[in-house]
């Protein structure tokens, strides 16, 4: 008996849509793992393989419908199982590609506000048309766009200040009409001199936005350094404030290692690029992400070229999405017991910020969110997290900032993909001494400072290098 050809007559147009449904599904979910960048090309051989033979039996499966009836329900079967697989598999593949961009994207800016400052025993009235004197900053390094922004609303001619003390008083007695201050400066300025700052008035807000350094392309193979900087505020990551977490990572991909430099906030250090009196490590976060960069740097005479950046909400979802995480406590203290805690996001923020209760103080808070943040890792890193990844991504997007490229993250995800070899992480924490102490964004009203050990700076310096060896 001579056989019939095979033609689109023997199929009826259902058939056709569901295989036109599959071939549809397979593009797309190829297309997208491809996108992410971050399988490693074992994993792609497995599950390209794995898809085309299921894409194969599925779609033969309703070119020639076998006779069976049971056979016909498992071809059925088979085709839901492979479309909700490929569902499945896009929205992964889709939301890592988002999350990705996102974060490697320079458009991502930091929003800082600004205030336009009076006196209220002072006539001053904003106006095109009206000339007015107005004190600056010289520390802070978005003046000028702040200075043009808000020429909208007045003849501004600036008058230079080096420090919160010195403008504030310049206000006071008249010396300037009006002075210019970032939301994160005027908090530090109201909470520092709450009796001087009394009769201030805010007379403008507007917003600036200032422009995200992405770093360049490297070998993500070779060692490099991370600043993780935790800022004192809820909402928005993109605002400008103090960083209370200054936490360096020094990480080696060769060796697998994490090293985690903690830098108490209260460090007494030199601003980089400023003379005169040093300041509170956390002050530097005020004039940006840069300025505290940079002055770690100096500090540990090493390069850190990339940089994390979250704040308390970002923490708090984090944590709860992660389904809590547990944390060793070396003391019992509110709440908190010796030995293992599980903790939810709320109870992770006390964790990280309760200082008072410990004879060292801000040191031993600096060591507790070095746990909190090794938990995080393993949490992170654990197979029970893929379960709820989708979930994670959601949370972990807007929620924080970086300078990592597009190419660094996908590789780095690649190359640990690729080798599922576990890390190593380690902590240490400099010390130094308490003390009160003029700063340059205060003038001359001593605060309190810790001044640094220099012994364990240089301990701190000598781990750095040797971690960073190839």
């Amino acid at each position: 008996m001579k056989k019939r050809r095979l033609s689109l007559t023997h199929l009826n147009w259902q058939r056709w849509i569901v295989i036109f449904v599959l071939a549809i599904a397979s593009i797309s979910t190829t297309v997208s793992i491809l996108l992410t960048g971050i399988l490693p090309n074992k994993f792609i051989i497995v599950l390209g393989t794995t898809m085309i033979s299921i894409f194969s039996l599925a779609a033969y499966a309703w070119i020639r419908p076998p006779k069976s009836r049971v056979l016909r329900r498992v071809g059925i079967g088979l085709t839901v199982l492979y479309l909700i697989g490929c569902i499945a598999i896009l929205h992964y593949a889709q939301t890592t590609n988002k999350l990705i961009t996102q974060s490697a994207s320079p458009e991502r800016a930091h929003r800082i506000s600004y205030y336009v400052i009076g006196h209220k025993n002072h006539s001053v009235t904003l106006s095109p048309t009206v000339s007015l004197t107005i004190g600056t900053l010289t520390s802070d390094r978005a003046q000028t766009e702040a200075l043009s922004t808000a020429r909208a609303h007045a003849i501004f001619t600036p008058q230079p200040y080096r420090n919160l003390t010195e403008i504030s008083l310049a206000l006071t007695d008249q010396s300037v009409q009006t002075i210019l201050l970032n939301d994160a400066t005027y908090q530090l300025l109201k909470e520092s001199k709450a009796k001087i700052t009394e009769p201030f008035v805010v007379l403008k807000t507007f917003e600036i936005e200032t422009p995200k350094a992405v770093s360049k392309i490297t070998d993500t193979t070779q060692p490099f350094t991370v600043f993780v900087s935790g800022i004192d505020t809820y909402g928005s990551i993109n605002a400008v404030a103090r960083s209370d977490v200054n936490i360096i990572a020094v990480i080696n991909p060769r060796s697998h290692r994490v090293l985690l430099i903690n830098t108490p906030r209260d460090y007494y250090v030199q601003l980089h690029g400023t003379d005169g009196l040093p300041d509170k490590l956390t002050h530097a976060g005020i004039y940006g992400t840069d300025m505290s960069v940079a002055t770690l740097k100096d500090l540990y005479r090493v390069e850190i070229d990339r940089s994390i950046r979250i704040n308390f909400s970002s923490l708090v979802s984090l944590v709860d999405r992660l389904g809590g995480i547990t944390v060793y406590s070396d003391y019992a203290f509110k709440g908190f017991q010796a030995g293992d805690n599980h903790l939810n996001g709320e109870q992770t923020l006390m964790f990280s910020r309760e200082r008072y209760s410990f004879a060292e103080g801000d040191r031993m808070r600096g060591k507790n969110q070095q746990k909190v943040i090794t938990a995080i890792i393993e949490k992170l890193i654990s197979p029970r997290t893929l379960i709820s990844y989708p979930q994670i991504v959601s949370t972990l997007e807007g929620s924080y900032q970086t300078n990592f490229s597009r190419y660094e993250i996908t590789s780095f995800f690649n190359r640990q993909l690729d080798t599922m070899k576990p890390w190593a992480i380690t902590s240490i924490s400099v010390n130094g001494q308490g003390s009160m102490a003029p700063t340059y964004s205060m003038g001359s009203q001593p605060l309190y400072v810790m001044i640094p050990d220099e012994l364990s700076l240089a301990e701190a310096r000598q781990t750095i290098a040797e971690t960073l060896k190839p």
